[in-house]
């Protein structure tokens, strides 16, 4: 935790400044009613990982993964958007057609589906995985934290310096003999160019990640040859999150961008988020798992309130895409239909939940909140919150967006034609 966030969390539960003393990283912190007791936990010594650099283009990554994979081992790419991974997975496809078949995983598949290729995923890239001479992982911020993998090489976007070392820790995580093209640990970062700042327009990093903390983490890491882990994870996170000056031989209108534009746009969120917490109606006889969760209770009546929500970021919303040709409704294409309006019985309804994937897309969330629950689903338990993604031959389009349901990419997005050009 950066120093701020976990010195605040320490007062809120001892309800006065807790001094602590100085202990090397990796630590834990147990804090009760008795007081604060910090341990250091040792670590196995692990070798030092090499940065490396290279731009944001799609290109670029491509061809930097072509050359690691050709040269052998198990490795990985993994890019903040999903977008982003399809578009990856489509040009290392063509590219590594003779070598090997890239896996694909990211949160946009079908849970059924996702499930599929998360066992892939362990299958190769496991602490006990026969793992292969050479395969290729594509993916987003879904296998940051959770699944026990490992890669001999790693590429990855530009992230908060936290993600980063999260990232990297999948890189020579398990004991093991490596290639031998890839006996050093070697952790390539896109965007990372001491050269010139990162592009989060086109990429569009700077809407999943907050740009300040974004460009502070270029900033530092840029200047960075090697990562010694874990020793180095509290080191860069204090410094980016902390108030330390930005490094010396900055361009003045890079400084600028930094401390000025983005710093202010990153404090007035702070301050928004605060509001929401402050203002946040919860019902005080609900229990600790319930109170947050999507509750509305402080406008039912009129009264101020703010929608409680598990997490900050774009409202996203959960469907279950639906097969509906020729008047037909089907989970997959070539499935026996159902009746969406009869009540489903306990087979189809596990069927129809397993099938949920959640979706955030703005075009996509606004059109669907606005239907009502199907018939047969409006009373039933698992199903009366789930929308419907309509698909009419694996295709819909919702204000400015089509969404396409691909067998091998997933659920992908594109921008709709005006009437006028159809």
């Amino acid at each position: 935790l950066p120093a701020a966030r976990r010195d605040s969390l320490l007062r809120a539960w001892s309800g006065s400044t807790v001094d602590l003393p100085k202990l090397p990283y990796p630590r834990v912190l147990a804090a009760d009613a008795t007081g604060v007791r910090p341990e250091y936990v040792a670590s196995r010594p692990l070798a030092s990982i090499e940065l490396r650099a290279i731009d944001e283009e799609l290109e670029s990554m491509a061809a930097a993964a072509e050359a690691a994979a050709r040269r052998g081992g198990c490795g990985a790419i993994i890019v903040n958007t999903v977008d982003r991974a399809q578009r990856l997975y489509v040009m290392l496809k063509a590219r590594l057609h003779d070598l090997l078949q890239p896996q694909l995983f990211h949160a946009r598949f079908p849970a059924d589906e996702r499930q599929q290729h998360e066992n892939a995923v362990l299958a190769t890239f496991g602490r006990d995985a026969f793992r292969p001479p050479v395969a290729l992982l594509v993916a987003t911020q879904v296998v940051e934290q959770s699944l026990d993998i490992d890669f001999d090489w790693l590429i990855s976007d530009l992230a908060p310096v936290d993600l980063l070392l999260q990232r990297a820790g999948r890189l020579h995580r398990h004991e093991r003999v490596r290639p031998s093209a890839h006996v050093l640990p070697v952790f390539t970062i896109a965007g990372l160019q001491v050269e010139h700042e990162p592009e989060l327009k086109t990429t569009r990093w700077g809407l999943i990640y907050d740009e300040y903390v974004l460009y502070r983490s270029w900033a530092f890491a840029s200047r960075e040859s090697r990562w010694q882990l874990p020793q180095d994870i509290d080191r860069m996170v204090q410094t980016v999150y902390g108030d330390t000056g930005l490094p010396p031989g900055l361009p003045e209108a890079t400084v600028r961008k930094i401390e000025i534009s983005a710093q202010g746009k990153h404090l007035a969120e702070v301050d928004r988020e605060r509001l929401l917490a402050k203002y946040a109606a919860i019902d005080a006889r609900s229990t600790l798992q319930e109170a947050y969760v999507g509750l509305p209770r402080g406008k039912e009546d009129g009264d101020f309130g703010n929608r409680n929500v598990t997490r900050l970021g774009p409202e996203s919303l959960v469907v279950v895409p639906v097969h509906t040709d020729d008047g037909a409704w089907r989970l997959h294409a070539g499935d026996p239909g159902f009746d969406p309006g009869a009540p489903p019985d306990q087979g189809v309804a596990s069927r129809i939940v397993q099938r949920q994937l959640r979706l955030s897309r703005h075009d996509v969330v606004k059109a669907l909140r606005e239907t009502d629950p199907l018939a047969g689903w409006a009373e039933h338990p698992w199903l009366r919150h789930v929308k419907v993604l309509p698909l009419v031959a694996g295709t819909v389009t919702l204000g400015q967006t089509t969404s396409r349901l691909d067998l091998e990419l997933g659920i992908i997005y594109g921008t709709a034609k005006p009437e006028s050009e159809t």
